[in-house]
Parts: C-alpha cells; structure tokens; sequence
C-alpha cells in the first residue's frame, strides 16, 4: 500500500486496536489464476506470533478458501472511518478536494482449519464478541440442538492468517497547516451536527474561543479522550465524520486510530 511518512502507523497496538474496532475485513486472494474477495468479521489473536493472527470462516461453497493452503498470500483489509474533504473547508490557498481515511492491510498465508472442535471454537467466539454489547446476548450456540449445529459447522471452512507483514495508513491530513485541519474539523462538525439534528441526537461542538492547539486541546476534553499532542492534529481532522461504531457512543475515528480506550472500548480478544 501506498503510504506517505505522514500518513504512516507502525505502532501494531495501535493497528491492533484498529482491527478489533474494524473487524469486518474484506480478505483478497488468487485463487485459479483469478482475485476472489470475501468480506468476513475476523477475530485476532494479538498473541499468536509477532504480529498476531486473525481467524475466521467463510462458507464452504466459497471456492476462495481452497487457495488457502499456507502457501499463497493473501491481504485482509480493514477499513474504519471515512469522509470526503473539500477545499472550500481550507484557510489557505490554492487546495484541491481530497478523501481523508483510516486503513489498516494485513498479509499472510492463511491456512484451512477443518477440526470441527476449533471450528465450533471459532463460531461461538464471533458470536460471543458481538453479542457481549447487546441488552439482551443471545445465550446460543451453546443451547443449539447438537444435529442442528453440526450440520451448520458442515457448510462453513474455518481459516487462520498469521499475519506476516502489517501496513496502517491514517489519512488525516496531517499534512496541512494546523489552522487548515481546525477548518476543516468545523466543517466536519458542521456535517455532523446536522445529521445529529435530523436523527434527534446529541452531538460534540468545537470550542470558539483560545489559540488553535488550545482549542483543540479543549476538544479532545470535551468528547473525553486524552492524547499525546504530537498525535492530536491528525486524529481531530475525522473527529466529526459521520461514521460511528454502534459499540461506543464516541466517534470511532479517534477510538479506532492513534489513541486509548475509550470507556466502552471494546476488551482484547
């Protein structure tokens, strides 16, 4: 993947965390001489390896997991928040309209898992990491009849990926002066006080008042996170983007980029 030094993560905590917020990957392989791509939630195990692995499963009639022979690499994409930045949102310049965007590629060569005990494992551990958040966790599927359950286990390959090489590339822009990042953090905010209005829910404002690295300081206080300053200019500019994780009421951008739990994070697998 492309990534300029300024866009560039290498901390794998940080890209841990990343993936754990982000868990529905897209996993691209060659399969008969042709790309196949499947999107599948992934689990990572931070302790497998040095750079951990992720595991999952795809359904059995999906030829890509005969490529998965522990030969052959293959890229799982995780991809977190997202938006469209325009240049009318800058102080200076002359600016051209850009996407600003957190994403994290991990490779390996994934291999099939086919005992049906570590396959069972791997299904009641999605579903009890998704389930853990809901007001009322489905209890199954430990509670399936057992004819049921194996039947289900039958249509499905399980698969793991010991991720050989990990790339994070957290497009903020970063690269811009500091008054054109709290530009466009307003204009971010704008956007989505707007459709917080339209949904009938609260929404985080900007401080007016203050120097700019006072402001944004104030900021990161208000929506209760605390970062490294060095780090607080590229994370505020997807602050406001309009794509939030249904497990944390914060923005996901700054949850699932450069910085500490927030207080519903989601715990290490």
């Amino acid at each position: 993947m492309y990534i300029p030094n300024a866009d560039q993560v290498t901390d794998l905590a940080k890209l841990h965390r990343f993936i754990r917020e982000n868990d529905f990957a897209t996993v691209i392989s060659v399969a008969d001489g042709r790309i196949c791509a499947t999107r599948v939630p992934l689990i990572l195990d931070h302790a497998r390896g040095p750079n951990g692995t992720l595991i999952g499963h795809t359904a059995r009639a999906n030829p890509q997991w005969r490529s998965f022979d522990g030969e052959a690499e293959a890229m799982a994409v995780f991809d977190g928040p997202h938006a469209y930045i325009s240049p009318n949102w800058y102080v200076s310049a002359p600016a051209v309209p850009t996407w600003n965007y957190a994403t994290v590629h991990a490779y390996g060569r994934p291999r099939i898992i086919e005992d049906t005990v570590l396959l069972a494992a791997i299904v009641d551990r999605l579903v009890s990491t998704h389930e853990r958040d809901m007001p009322e966790p489905w209890p199954a599927p430990g509670q399936l009849p057992a004819d049921f359950k194996h039947k289900l286990l039958g249509a499905i390959v399980g698969f793991e990926l010991p991720i050989e090489r990990i790339e994070g590339k957290f497009k903020f822009g970063k690269n811009r002066p500091l008054n054109d990042q709290i530009s466009m953090i307003q204009r971010l905010l704008l956007r989505r006080r707007k459709k917080d209005l339209r949904e009938g829910r609260a929404s985080s404002s900007w401080p007016t008042h203050g120097q700019p690295q006072t402001r944004l300081a104030t900021f990161r206080v208000k929506i209760g996170f605390r970062f490294p300053p060095p780090n607080l200019s590229a994370t505020a500019a997807m602050t406001a983007a309009p794509h939030c994780s249904p497990r944390c009421n914060t923005p996901a951008a700054i949850r699932s980029a450069e910085y500490p739990k927030c207080s519903r994070s989601t715990a290490s697998l």
